[in-house]
């Protein structure tokens, strides 16, 4: 299983969030060569003062977390990296805005 953790600063993508969910899941997915529906998405919804963006970041900010097997190659790595960001810029997200985290020390098989 993989596992997708979104993390939003404020609330402008409350009206797209089920859509942006099952988008980022589908593209990781397939991005590893799973079945498109393969991948946990949590999403979380964050008040901007809780949430300290880096400096020049704006309204769109928008943290990704994948977490995936250790045994994940680089190249898969990177296109789960690719996967997202192009995902993200299909919503409207500014480059600058979008914060992508691709963890592989997940080891054996998620329960």
């Amino acid at each position: 299983m993989l596992d997708v953790l979104i993390e939003v600063r404020g609330t402008w993508v409350r009206h797209q969030q089920a859509l942006l969910m099952r988008s980022l899941g589908m593209v990781v997915s397939t991005a590893l060569g799973f079945h498109p529906s393969a991948a946990l998405v949590r999403i979380h919804h964050l008040d901007q003062e809780e949430f300290l963006a880096p400096d020049g970041a704006g309204d769109r900010f928008i943290r990704v977390e994948a977490s995936l097997l250790s045994t994940t190659k680089l190249e898969a790595r990177i296109a789960v990296r690719q996967a997202i960001t192009e995902c993200l810029m299909r919503f409207d997200v500014p480059f600058k805005d979008m914060r992508i985290v691709v963890r592989t020390d997940c080891e054996g098989v998620f329960a």
